[in-house]
């Protein structure tokens, strides 16, 4: 039994230090290897100028799924530059910039998004979206440095604030990442991903009550969120309470079977089939 349970904890320890951590950047993802996705032709429109095209295909994005963050920060770009806070020139750079980077094309939008940064050096956005590219190339400090300055010149930059959050957890600089996804539910408290990723690194600083205490926020916020479940299940765990393991990850498992994510649920049961025996010989125990 005891073989069991340190084999068992060794795997949590590695699912709390790696994989759960975030796979991609939130919020205006670039590099992007997966089908074409809805934004993308917005993207193309405001690329060649045509802004009122794009911005109907950015709304017509929102119709199908309102949490579009893409669609909706583009919105805000096409916004401010009708106010007149960017010009053409700026606009025109800020999309091709976008655009090369959703195609594969790092080098040319890294060109491009510096152009506008000359032309208007203190809009943040140019600044956060290089931040993401340098991230997706694997060069972290040059991330974290153009993220830091998208948030000095806007302190509330929600999106900017969960990058840099993002990189410092991916070097395992926890509590940076903590300080700044703190940031971010201060100007969004329902944000979801930004609690369960605070939970995540507050597990891997070994904080498993204030890991706990997160992704019991995310539940209240989203009864049905499948990886809050999840990752409440392994903290259990790591704290010997096999039996609120065992519930939790098995609500997990419930709630993939309905979203048909077949690996989800296979990863679950693989925790689950690893955890029955204990929990049996705890019922059986006097």
């Amino acid at each position: 039994m005891q073989k069991k349970r340190l084999a068992l904890v060794i795997g949590v320890i590695l699912f709390l230090m790696g994989s759960n951590l975030p796979v991609s950047i939130l919020a205006e993802e670039a590099l992007s290897t997966r089908p074409k996705p809805l934004y993308k032709k917005g993207i193309e429109y405001a690329a060649e100028g045509k802004f009122k095209e794009a911005e109907e295909q950015f709304k017509k994005n929102l119709g199908i799924n309102k949490s579009d963050s893409t669609s909706l920060s583009s919105l805000g770009a096409l916004k401010d530059f009708k106010e007149g806070k960017i010009n053409q020139e700026y606009t025109l750079s800020l999309f091709k910039g976008l655009n090369y980077a959703y195609d594969g094309k790092p080098q040319q939008a890294i060109e491009e998004l510096q152009k506008a940064i000359e032309i208007s050096p203190e809009y943040a956005k140019a600044y956060n979206l290089l931040g993401i590219i340098y991230a997706s190339l694997g060069e972290s400090q040059e991330a974290i440095t153009y993220f830091q300055e998208a948030i000095e010149l806007k302190p509330k930059y929600a999106e900017a604030c969960s990058n840099l959050a993002a990189i410092y957890q991916s070097l395992g600089r926890y509590q940076e990442a903590i300080t700044h996804y703190q940031k971010v539910v201060q100007e969004d408290p329902n944000s979801t991903e930004a609690y369960i990723n605070i939970g995540a690194a507050y597990a891997s600083l070994g904080r498993y009550q204030e890991a706990i205490t997160h992704y019991q926020k995310v539940i209240k916020i989203d009864p049905v969120y499948a990886k809050a479940y999840y990752s409440l299940g392994l903290v259990y765990l790591m704290l010997d309470q096999f039996t609120k393991s065992e519930e939790n990850l098995q609500k997990a498992k419930e709630l993939y079977q309905q979203k048909g994510d077949r690996q989800s649920v296979q990863t679950t049961e693989e925790y689950l089939n690893k955890i029955h025996p204990i929990t049996d010989a705890i019922k059986k125990s006097p």
